[in-house]
């Protein structure tokens, strides 16, 4: 959603179940990897865009009442791609400095993220359920969902 509003092409949007047996038990969970056009968008809205995964992840768990401090670490500890990723923009744009002035700024992006989520929230869901049961959509199918346009890949992204 962030991506759409934010005018970044989407490309597709996929959803992985994943099983794994660590030392401490079984792991059950889901990841999501969103293909986008980030050249030639304004990284603010870059790195809006990361932060609402995890804000939007954190959301539902509330809304669903399943949020605990635990579940929140989780969340947390599962968008360090995302960190990554926006630590690198961030780099780019101010180089010098170390990793974690980099993640003090990316955690600037936040409110952002989230006023946008609750204003879109329910074409977040609309998007998430169809998402959820074919684990694939892609970017056109998602903006649809959300009655947003897909913005336009740059020629220089083809």
């Amino acid at each position: 959603m962030a991506a759409l509003v934010g005018g970044i092409h989407v490309i597709d949007v996929d959803l992985t179940s994943e099983e794994a047996l660590n030392p401490c038990g079984p792991v059950h969970g889901v990841s999501g990897v969103m293909q986008t056009s980030p050249n030639g968008v304004h990284p603010e809205c870059y790195l809006t865009m990361l932060a609402a995964g995890e804000l939007a992840h954190q959301h539902w768990l509330g809304v669903s009442g399943l949020l605990t401090p635990a579940r929140a670490w989780a969340v947390e500890r599962g968008a360090v791609d995302d960190a990554g990723k926006a630590i690198g923009v961030l780099r780019q744009h101010f180089p010098g400095n170390p990793d974690d002035v980099y993640r003090q700024r990316f955690w600037q992006f936040r409110p952002a993220a989230g006023a946008l989520l609750a204003a879109h929230w329910e074409r977040v869901l609309n998007v998430a359920g169809l998402l959820g049961s074919r684990g694939h959509l892609d970017g056109d199918e998602a903006a649809a969902l959300a009655g947003l346009p897909n913005p336009p890949e740059l020629a220089s992204e083809r």
